[in-house]
């Protein structure tokens, strides 16, 4: 329980997982998040990116202009979408 304090242990996992399906037509992962864990590494996401696997983002409850790129950079690197929860 408690806030995530790195966004790259988590999506190491999943990159793992999905780049082990090769037969599947779509690869995509959805992060939720106030955008306040650690930014992930250049390496995760290039990992991300070279191997088709996008990543869309839905900030919810981010704290300003800081965690919302980072929420926006995951998703532009990784050909993913970024959305903004601003209504419940």
């Amino acid at each position: 329980p408690g806030d995530m304090p790195q966004f790259d242990p988590g999506m190491q996992m999943a990159y793992k997982s999905l780049a082990r399906l090769s037969d599947a037509a779509v690869k995509h992962m959805i992060i939720i998040s106030d955008g306040d864990p650690a930014p992930p590494t250049p390496a995760t996401l290039a990992a991300f990116a070279n191997s088709k696997i996008t990543v869309t983002t839905v900030a919810i409850g981010t704290h300003g202009p800081v965690e919302q790129s980072v929420m926006k950079n995951i998703a532009n690197k990784t050909g993913g979408k970024w959305y903004e929860a601003k209504n419940p």
